[in-house]
């Protein structure tokens, strides 16, 4: 998942992603109703050379 660019999650189960979700070169993250209380641990910040 190195390459994802874009996620659209209409109701995304989870409360959170899985701890090995990573995506180095996500530019759009939207997911609407979903059952979100934490994304990812981590990194946060977007960085080109990654």
């Amino acid at each position: 998942m190195k390459k994802l660019r874009w996620i659209y999650w209409d109701r995304y189960p989870a409360s959170s992603f899985p701890s090995n979700f990573q995506p180095r070169k996500l530019g759009c993250l939207v997911l609407i109703r979903g059952q979100q209380k934490e994304l990812w641990k981590g990194s946060t910040t977007k960085s080109e050379d990654s």
